[in-house]
């Protein structure tokens, strides 16, 4: 599972087993977009960050859709498709 979070200027996506515990992903491409137009659409570069995967993208208030592509250790295909509530 992917959850993202937003703290002002920061996405952070934590990817974790059916555990809860904290997975390491390969090959990870993030799309960050507006749910009804493709205009503000960004494709971040995400690092690991202690348990997460971070990038600096100031994002302002409103509904985002986080989009990610990844791959597990094993190779598996990972695709997953968030919301993302940024407050102003």
């Amino acid at each position: 599972v992917m959850t993202p979070s937003y703290a002002p200027g920061r996405v952070e996506l934590a990817f974790t087993d059916r555990d809860g515990l904290p997975v390491a992903v390969q090959d990870l491409q993030v799309l960050i977009g507006r749910v009804t137009e493709a205009k503000d659409d960004i494709r971040p570069e995400f690092a690991p960050a202690g348990p997460v995967y971070a990038a600096d993208v100031p994002l302002s208030r409103g509904k985002w859709m986080v989009k990610v592509t990844a791959r597990a250790a094993d190779g598996t295909l990972f695709e997953q498709r968030s919301d993302l509530y940024v407050k102003g």
